[in-house]
């Protein structure tokens, strides 16, 4: 089982979240550990998701 490193680094937008996490469900990847912020003044969403599972699939 792999461990992997998801980085985001975006402009911020609703429902961020859940599309990464929908990603991650459907490759039946287990998010271990996530810390996400939000910079107000630039409007960038940074998030940093630990996942592991057997990934088949790049996304870039």
């Amino acid at each position: 089982m792999e461990r992997k490193t998801l980085l985001t680094d975006c402009p911020d937008a609703q429902g961020l979240i859940a599309k990464i996490t929908n990603i991650c469900y459907k490759h039946q990847l287990n998010i271990i550990h996530n810390k996400e912020y939000v910079d107000h003044s630039t409007g960038q969403f940074l998030c940093v998701r630990n996942w592991k599972g057997y990934s088949t699939t790049r996304h870039s």
